[in-house]
């Protein structure tokens, strides 16, 4: 009930806090674990399986906002009931513990700290193949956090095959798992360890996979799918160019134009960043392309300027010359990085 009553409601959450509620809870849970050996006679084990679960859930939901709030869970020392509950036999129970790791994981100290020693990346890994879908769903929604570029926890999770599974669950019939799957890998194609792993997940989903997802019928799965296309064209001009290369420029200008006419806000949004970078990084990898694989003939002519509507190999017209856009020979991928921006805080 309390879960009820609190979930994305902050003044809600204010007052359970006020009265205690965290504390209570973790007692509570704390009661029902140890109530199936040591007496038995005081729940029966359905009973106290329902409680643990209903008071992991209102914790999730309690903390779904504040650090305030979530520092309140750190100090019961409850994390490692948390993970404990990842291994229960019980789906709800599994799936109200991947919620409460959602809702921890929003605040970058407990994400680098707490949960990091309390080894909760194998357990919840394994969750995102659970038999249960509720668990599946709820395991891949807690794994988005730990995807971020400096989460500790992100090399150790995709050293144990998670990017396959969310890949796998993109092609999911139920929308909310798609929706969890593809916003995991939109934060993980935000600066990735290695520019190679970028190449590895595009290869992994598929290039027509990604455009199906930006067609979705959920429209939060086709704003995340957007995201990941953005995300990619921020990161190195390899990683621009294996869009170009394995979509095509026109494709993707035609994807663009038509989500700039969606009557949804949020799919508007998402794609005129997009073609923000579409426009301007697009034009350092095409000349980049140029510089280094055009023959003698063709970089001298760029290196004078080109006349306007000269087109490139991938169809693009190419306008700009070197005054108008700086290269460095030598460092063909300082431009980009020097232009990174961070885009997502903790957003599940």
């Amino acid at each position: 009930m309390t879960g009820h009553l609190v979930t994305d409601s902050e003044e809600m959450q204010k007052v359970a806090c006020e009265a205690n509620a965290i504390k209570k809870l973790s007692e509570i849970i704390l009661k029902a674990k140890s109530s199936l050996s040591d007496t038995p006679d005081s729940y029966s084990t359905h009973h106290a399986d329902k409680l643990k679960e209903s008071a992991l859930s209102a914790i999730a939901a309690i903390t779904l906002f504040k650090d305030d709030y979530r520092k309140q869970v750190i100090e019961t020392g409850l994390i490692p009931s948390i993970v404990a509950a990842m291994t229960s036999s019980v789906p709800g129970i599994r799936a109200a513990a991947c919620q409460c790791t959602r809702s921890l994981s929003r605040s970058v100290c407990i994400l680098r700290t707490n949960l990091v020693d309390a080894g909760i990346a194998i357990p919840l890994f394994k969750l995102l193949s659970d038999p249960s879908l509720e668990v599946r769903i709820a395991a891949t929604g807690a794994v988005c956090n730990l995807m971020l570029e400096f989460s500790p926890m992100r090399r150790a999770i995709l050293e144990q095959g998670a990017m396959k599974i969310l890949c796998q669950h993109t092609c999911s019939e139920y929308a909310q798992l798609r929706l969890n799957a593809v916003w995991a890998l939109k934060h993980f194609c935000y600066q990735p360890d290695e520019p190679i792993q970028i190449e590895q997940m595009l290869q992994e989903l598929g290039y027509e996979q990604l455009l199906k997802l930006c067609e979705d019928e959920d429209i939060g799965v086709q704003e995340q799918a957007l995201s990941v296309i953005r995300n990619v064209m921020t990161g190195e001009v390899k990683c621009i160019g294996m869009l170009f290369d394995n979509i095509g420029a026109g494709r993707l200008m035609k994807l663009i134009v038509a989500k700039l006419q969606s009557v949804y806000p949020e799919i508007v949004g998402a794609v005129f960043s997009t073609l923000v970078d579409f426009l301007t990084l697009g034009c350092v990898y095409l000349c980049t392309y140029w510089i280094w694989n055009g023959s003698p003939s063709q970089r001298a002519h760029f290196e004078h300027g080109r006349p306007q509507g000269h087109s490139t190999p991938h169809g693009l017209p190419l306008r700009y010359g070197p005054h108008r856009l700086c290269l460095d020979d030598h460092q063909p991928h300082r431009h980009r990085r020097n232009h990174r921006r961070k885009r997502y805080p903790l957003q599940r």
